[in-house]
């Protein structure tokens, strides 16, 4: 599936906030970082990405967009996962 350059950019700043944040970003939010004023056209955006299956946009809150097939960790907690991960394989 092929994304358009502002879709690309909106998906990876999605990404990227949930990742740092643990919560999605409101659609402002996700305007400002696009350059977008419109929130009408960040809707739209997101519309095409939830078409494609790469998000869900829920109507419950401001930040209910989830990320299909992604499990967020926090940033604090990859270190600890590859130690443990670590330890696995060299018990195995």
């Amino acid at each position: 599936m092929k994304l358009g350059k502002r879709e690309l950019e909106i998906y990876e700043y999605i990404l990227d906030y949930t990742q740092k944040n643990m919560y999605a970003p409101t659609i402002r939010e996700i305007g400002k970082a696009a350059g977008l004023k419109s929130t009408s056209a960040v809707s739209y955006y997101l519309m095409h990405l939830e078409s494609k299956g790469l998000i869900e946009v829920g109507q419950n809150s401001p930040r209910a967009i989830r990320l299909v097939g992604y499990s967020i960790v926090p940033n604090c907690m990859i270190e600890e996962l590859n130690r443990l991960r670590a330890e696995k394989e060299t018990s195995e």
